[in-house]
């Protein structure tokens, strides 16, 4: 009974009905999407949404904005590239072990209260980072801080899937994902102004208090609690037995190994990108305060890259646009390591991020259509555990070579991943479709 509920889907297989879809809803699949929903705001999956939007907006603006400021950080600490690669690997490290856990706590007491008590945690951890006195207490807090992060997208991600309509699937996950470059582009900008100018502690303090101001919006003001309580009602029927169960059987399916394969891979090869640019183009001479030009054009391609790669899944198929993503990849990273003008350099930067970052939307769209929307907290759960893992070695092994062989030799390796993470994706366009 529990394995007739896994209805694997393939690629061929018929449009879902739309989470908010059911008898006598009055929707229609084959309808325009814009013709069957009402304005942001007026419905119950738009107040959803765009909860959800804003949430990540801010968990990975912030997110990013820790990582962005370890050059200064390494400055005043005397850090080695090895250290910052432990400190650029707390995020991926706690990720993957907060993953499962949060899959489940998401399908009983609501992925919601979560999601905000995960924002309470990073924007606690920003303080006691502003406030560390050396380098031990510095990673210590650094790593308590990244569970705030730790369970975001497990759960943020499959409730986004399953408040989506199929159709637009691919729209719905780059516009999540390009809506989270905003936080990237916008947060990390301003706090590497601020630490330019008044240092790097206050611009922790400043991004503590964002994040406690959010919460108290969204706990007193606009609970979400209430907005969740249907999910948390239908989700709730599932004990945590048949849960685990479910997720064994999803993990021994091969399209669901051959996506986490080249996810993994994918992540590898992309996630150190961002931590090491600046160190790049602060040995080719760039001041501080011109990082947070580079680092603006690298996320404001990630922005555009999720938006159009998301609609492109939904033309030319997942598969093919994150293979040929993949190979440009490749091609951005070794451009960029051979380009020193600063209009060139950050025209590449630019480039770097639509490909590094971009394949989002199409990671999160392959996860979504090879199950049943039911288990998409397990499948996502999967998912972030080796995501994390691959985020979590990705600086450390990076941050090794950067310090035996230079930080070119970085740009290099993800170069050569890049194109390794496209030969799963071969073979899954060849694996057999599973019903």
């Amino acid at each position: 009974m529990i394995f007739g509920i896994l209805q694997l889907r393939g690629r061929s297989s018929p449009a879902r009905m739309s989470p908010c879809q059911g008898e006598g809803s009055g929707f229609d699949s084959h309808r325009p999407l814009k013709s069957i929903i009402l304005p942001p705001f007026l419905t119950y999956m738009n107040t959803i949404l765009t909860s959800l939007f804003f949430l990540h907006f801010l968990n990975d603006g912030v997110r990013t904005a820790f990582v962005s400021l370890l050059p200064f950080i390494a400055k005043d600490f005397h850090l080695s590239f090895t250290h910052v690669g432990f400190l650029g690997s707390s995020q991926g490290i706690v990720v993957s072990i907060f993953a499962l856990p949060a899959g489940i706590l998401a399908s009983r007491i609501g992925g919601f209260k979560i999601l905000l008590l995960s924002l309470l945690i990073y924007s606690i951890g920003a303080i006691g980072i502003g406030l560390a006195p050396n380098s031990i207490a510095l990673m210590i807090i650094f790593y308590l801080a990244a569970a705030g992060f730790g369970m975001f997208h497990t759960i943020a991600n499959s409730l986004v899937a399953r408040s989506s309509y199929k159709t637009t699937l691919g729209r719905t996950m780059g516009n999540y994902g390009a809506i989270s470059d905003l936080g990237r582009i916008s947060l990390p900008a301003g706090a590497l102004f601020l630490a330019s100018l008044i240092g790097w502690r206050p611009a922790f303090f400043t991004l503590a208090t964002i994040g406690f101001s959010t919460y108290i919006f969204f706990q007193w003001l606009l609970p979400l609690r209430n907005i969740s309580l249907h999910k948390q009602r239908k989700e709730g029927r599932e004990s945590h037995k048949a849960w685990l169960i479910q997720l064994v059987f999803l993990i021994r399916q091969k399209q669901l190994f051959l996506v986490t394969l080249a996810a993994t891979v994918d992540n590898f090869a992309a996630h150190s990108i961002y931590i090491f640019l600046p160190f790049l183009l602060l040995a080719r001479g760039f001041t501080p305060a011109t990082l947070s030009i580079f680092m603006a054009s690298y996320f404001i391609g990630s922005f555009g890259g999720k938006t159009l790669l998301g609609r492109a899944v939904d033309l030319f198929g997942k598969a093919k646009v994150f293979i040929v993503a993949e190979i440009l990849m490749a091609a951005s990273l070794i451009l960029l390591t051979l380009s020193h003008n600063f209009f060139l350099l950050l025209g590449m930067s630019c480039l770097l991020g639509w490909f590094t970052r971009g394949t989002t939307p199409i990671v999160g769209t392959l996860f979504a259509e090879i199950t049943h929307e039911a288990h998409y907290e397990k499948v996502f759960a999967v998912g972030e555990i080796f995501l994390g893992l691959a985020g979590a070695l990705s600086p450390i092994i990076m941050g090794i070579l950067a310090d035996r062989l230079g930080v070119v030799s970085v740009f290099y390796m993800a170069a050569f991943f890049a194109i390794v993470a496209t030969i799963p994706i071969f073979l899954f366009l060849r694996s057999p479709v599973r019903y």
